[in-house]
């Protein structure tokens, strides 16, 4: 007969409380319909480490870490995230699928469809029937005929407010959603003092798709709404997630590459007079400078008559062992070691001296903002080609697009691809 420890028992039992707090936080069990599965998944996983490293920090400051087996702990975990997501997955396709059938549905009525923003929100709406959201009515500002075929679609096209008014009284909508452009904001407020006395959901789609965004978001801050049209992935929780990335894989690299380093710096030494590390003053995270690590590959004096220029094609600065390092990129190990202290991360915008970041930022558009988050030993432009004297402007692009969507699989893909296409390049020099 199978017998199960009462003090693993016990621990379980102590988990599925502290879960019943951790969820929550998390909103992991707030209707996600319409929402990124990535999401879901993400914030899942964020909420499961953070409540099985919680019991490990209790276990160690109680001293009882040793009554239960680590391979135990480790399993337990990993199970609870695969079944976890599993789960979600599966929810996720079932409840696609009767949306798309038409059960589990949302009605809504869109107000201002007459509008590119109304026209782009209505069609996105009719593309994803996944979502659950089924648009029964539309209100038009100017004549149906005017407009485009798509929003003939709806089951009802209202031409007036008090024909808005008796639909809405006369209909189960759970939902109106007003598409009209913020500079409307005088007709907006009209239109919520007529909606004050009919029970329903009142959402504002906001106008803001024609801008330049990263990482945008609606927040409440002290009551007050707030849309952030540019901000940094690294909150509270992706930050944490983030630090673990890096102090753990940094670590375990060093510990497998020191040799090499070793032999590395050997090199450095008997190739030229010199300190075996280059020391220069780069910018990360929000424009602030750091003193980044490489191994030597110039001789000290190489910038005295120069000065701070960017390195291209056939230039002779550099000494003949240190092409071969520039050309393998064994140059840039050392910043392993920043990673450690907290400079870099492993993932990320390379960082450029000062002199650039001034020249640049005033050159290329968005520029500055690849300093939302830390710079990188690697990242996404760098695996795709955009290193050395290439496009900056494409650079960014691909900087940009990183901090945009960043992610642990992100991080962990770009890493893996480093291995194969990041260390020897055409625009290594």
């Amino acid at each position: 007969v199978f017998h199960f420890p009462a003090t693993y028992t016990r621990l379980l039992l102590i988990v599925l409380f502290f879960s019943f707090l951790v969820y929550p936080y998390f909103g992991l069990y707030r209707v996600w319909r319409g929402g990124s599965v990535i999401d879901e998944i993400k914030i899942f996983f964020m909420a499961v480490m953070l409540l099985f490293l919680s019991t490990a920090l209790l276990l160690f400051l109680f001293k009882i870490g040793n009554v239960y087996s680590r391979v135990w702990f480790v399993l337990w975990m990993g199970l609870t995230l695969l079944i976890g997501i599993i789960a979600r997955i599966l929810l996720r396709g079932l409840s696609r699928w009767l949306r798309a059938q038409g059960l589990n549905q949302k009605h809504i009525v869109i107000v201002g469809g007459a509008n590119s923003l109304g026209q782009q929100v209505i069609k996105t709406l009719y593309q994803a029937d996944w979502s659950g959201f089924h648009i029964k009515a539309i209100f038009l500002e100017k004549d149906p005929a005017q407009t485009e075929p798509i929003l003939m679609k709806a089951n009802c096209v209202i031409k007036s407010i008090n024909d808005l008014l008796n639909y809405l009284q006369q209909h189960r909508v759970a939902e109106v959603w007003l598409t009209l452009p913020l500079h409307q904001i005088e007709q907006i407020k009209q239109i919520l003092s007529w909606l004050h006395d009919v029970p329903v959901n009142v959402r504002l789609v906001p106008d803001i798709f024609s801008l330049s965004l990263l990482n945008h978001s609606i927040t409440e801050i002290a009551g007050l709404p707030v849309i952030s049209l540019s901000s940094s992935p690294m909150t509270t929780g992706n930050r944490i997630l983030k630090w673990f990335e890096d102090k753990i894989i940094a670590s375990m690299i060093l510990l497998i590459i020191w040799p090499l380093m070793l032999l590395i710096a050997i090199g450095v030494k008997l190739s030229s007079q010199g300190p075996v590390f280059f020391r220069q003053t780069r910018v990360s995270y929000s424009g602030q400078p750091f003193e980044m690590l490489k191994f030597r590959s110039m001789p000290v004096d190489a910038e005295e008559k120069t000065g701070a220029i960017w390195a291209k094609k056939d230039e002779n600065r550099a000494t003949p062992f240190g092409r071969i390092l520039r050309r393998t990129s064994l140059d840039e190990l050392p910043q392993f070691i920043n990673v450690l202290k907290g400079d870099m991360s492993i993932v990320g915008p390379r960082p450029e001296r000062p002199v650039f970041v001034e020249k640049f930022k005033k050159e290329i558009p968005l520029y500055m903002k690849k300093h939302l988050v830390k710079a990188g030993i690697t990242g996404w432009a760098q695996i795709n080609g955009w290193r050395g004297d290439t496009s900056l402007e494409k650079r960014i692009e691909f900087d940009l697009y990183y901090i945009e969507n960043w992610s642990l699989w992100f991080d962990l893909k770009i890493i893996l691809l480093t291995l194969f296409k990041g260390f020897i390049h055409k625009n290594a020099y």
